[in-house]
């Protein structure tokens, strides 16, 4: 395990002080007695794995919080943001247990206190790029999202397997053992243009962690890419504790005979659940768009998703009835339509409150990260915006002095306003709107 995972928030702090690296041991000189070392030999030393440090000469002694507020002019909130988010390529490797330098050789590196992973086309190009903070991952702008390892194409050799997974660390585990792989970023839907590369390889195997992502992944794999041989393997079978192939390479335990040996035919549901040649029309019909879409039938409404988000959409569902049978009568239609209400009504909603919808990803208020849109998660308002990171956030000087002026500089009031505005921004309020009103009596 790399101890170092806080050398790179520690060291800028120190800018022109003198300073040395002992293993995962910072020493320099205390900032209270002014010493390196006494005729004893005890040192100020500060741990790079922790951030806690401590004179053995005076005994000051502190944390990483501490540590940063001596030696900058940040105020307390802005250090909590700064150590919570840090995110490093040591810590990377922590999780994955992949070499730094083998990461970079991926194209990993790191900048502003964020770890960025390129995503290349085959022809080694950057498209896009993901930044990975402590609790929270975005795209950066202009990216163009396609899978991960498009460049590795070219050193497949075996064209009798390849394995899709969902998300770039688990693609670059089965990397770095030897294991051919591409990745699906998390919160992007499979597309019908993969399958002029997943074609190429006679079997496809995904890695189940049998979460609802990976179920829903699985389900889109089988009904977009043509390949008729795609199977799941099972990390937990390999061993009960691991729930990913991140876990059995942590142990040791990863290999690819070993994943084969777990192996499972994904069923087609297109020919095991219904024999779509003897059922009746409509159920054809409506199977074939429920498999293009991902469908919930909600408030008496089809809700459809689209772009990270579930919106009413019936007529798509009628246009793609007409699109398969251009000459279907009306009563053919409402039969399609009233198949598909009871196949994906949601009489009791599943909505989680906690969600805030935005146009780059979904926010969890409740523990304070931005994750990958998802067809799982059912949300039927997204606010026109992209979610910003505070440490990225620059106070807009305007709406603050606006806010002031309303609230008569009462900041009690001022808190209710943005408490009452972050509400509207939530499923509750359909128009995603606040209005903020003064009277003449300056009343509010």
């Amino acid at each position: 395990m790399n101890q170092m995972q806080y050398k790179e928030l520690i060291v800028p702090f120190l800018k022109k002080e003198e300073y040395m690296i002992n293993g995962e041991k910072l020493r320099k000189k205390c900032k209270y007695c002014s010493e390196w070392e006494n005729e004893d030999g005890l040192i100020w030393e500060q741990s790079l794995k922790t951030g806690d440090y401590k004179c053995q000469n005076c005994s000051s002694s502190g944390n990483l919080f501490q540590f940063i507020k001596d030696l900058s002019k940040l105020e307390d909130k802005e250090i909590d943001d700064i150590i919570n988010t840090f995110y490093s390529l040591e810590m990377y490797e922590n999780e994955t247990n992949i070499p730094i330098e083998q990461l970079k050789k991926y194209g990993l590196r790191f900048y502003n206190n964020k770890v960025l992973i390129p995503y290349y086309d085959q022809d080694m190009h950057e498209i896009a790029i993901k930044e990975l903070s402590k609790n929270d991952e975005r795209w950066s702008k202009s990216s163009k999202t396609n899978l991960y390892g498009l460049w590795q194409l070219k050193d497949f050799t075996d064209n009798s397997y390849i394995f899709l997974t969902l998300g770039e660390k688990e693609t670059q585990v089965l990397w770095n053992n030897d294991i051919q792989a591409l990745g699906m970023p998390k919160g992007i839907n499979l597309k019908e243009d993969f399958n002029d590369i997943c074609k190429k390889f006679d079997k496809i195997f995904i890695p189940s962690d049998l979460s609802l992502a990976c179920s829903s992944f699985v389900r889109q794999a089988r009904n977009i890419l043509d390949n008729d041989e795609i199977f799941e393997v099972y990390p937990n079978k390999i061993d009960e504790s691991c729930n990913n192939v991140i876990d059995l390479n942590l142990k040791g335990k990863l290999s690819l005979d070993k994943l084969l040996n777990t192996s499972k035919r994904v069923e087609d549901n297109k020919k095991s659940n219904l024999d779509l040649e003897k059922c009746a029309e409509h159920v054809i019909i409506a199977e074939k768009i429920m498999q293009k879409y991902h469908i919930h039938y909600f408030h008496e409404d089809f809700y459809v998703y689209d772009n990270g988000v579930y919106n009413p959409n019936k007529s798509l569902i009628e246009k793609e009835i007409i699109n398969i049978n251009p000459n279907a009568k009306k009563n053919l239609q409402n039969e399609v339509l009233n198949y598909i209400r009871i196949q994906s009504i949601r009489e009791t909603p599943d909505i989680d409150e906690n969600l805030v919808n935005y146009k780059n990803c979904l926010f969890d208020i409740s523990k304070g990260i931005a994750i990958p849109h998802s067809p799982d998660y059912f949300t039927i308002n997204q606010n026109n915006a992209n979610y910003i990171n505070d440490n990225d956030l620059h106070r807009n000087e305007d709406i603050e002095n606006f806010l002031n002026s309303v609230t008569c500089n009462n900041q009690i009031r001022k808190q209710g306003l943005l408490e009452v505005s972050g509400n509207c921004q939530t499923y509750k309020v359909p128009n995603r709107a606040t209005f903020l009103y003064r009277t003449n009596s300056q009343k509010w």
